[in-house]
């Protein structure tokens, strides 16, 4: 065999170590950067799921707290009974922290609208102290109609006569 030159020798070189970058390049280094890259597309796939994730429980929490809000204005499976003795509870517990008289009570039911007559003697604070605590109950409660007459001319004291009325949706 015949002695190579320096340009020969140095080509040579070149291509034996081109041989070997390529053939390490295509065993070792290749699978690591798939692996690699496979690794970090999975981590993007793992993040955009939690991502949905906690969107979903703010969007679960939003509307368990928008339905505890508004479950007492929902139709329950209880009876109509049930349902117009919690409205009268309701009644009468205002009544008593609105420092009202009650007179009279009497109760009636109309397909989905349970409906109270009220007629009771208070001072004026106590009736708007009533109305103002009838608009922040927790059920639906809407006055349909009212009447205020004084109770004799020289007292303070004023007789209500309020028709209630309890939408069940």
């Amino acid at each position: 065999m015949r002695k190579l030159n320096k340009r020969e020798f140095f080509l040579t070189y070149l291509v034996v170590i081109s041989i070997f970058i390529l053939l390490g390049d295509k065993f070792f280094i290749l699978p690591f950067r798939k692996k690699h890259r496979d690794f970090f597309q999975k981590i993007k796939e793992t993040e955009v799921e939690l991502k949905t994730a906690l969107l979903m429980k703010e969007k679960k929490d939003n509307i368990l707290s928008e339905y505890a809000t508004y479950k007492d204005f929902l139709a329950k499976k209880d009876s109509p009974q049930e349902i117009m003795a919690e409205f009268l509870k309701e009644i009468e517990k205002i009544t008593k922290e609105s420092n009202i008289s009650v007179i009279s009570l009497n109760p009636r039911e109309e397909k989905n609208n349970y409906k109270i007559k009220l007629k009771g003697e208070a001072k004026i604070e106590g009736i708007l102290s009533f109305f103002y605590k009838i608009q922040k109950s927790r059920f639906l409660i809407k006055v349909e109609s009212f009447s205020l007459t004084l109770k004799d001319e020289k007292s303070k004291t004023l007789i209500l006569d309020a028709n209630l009325v309890r939408t069940i949706l």
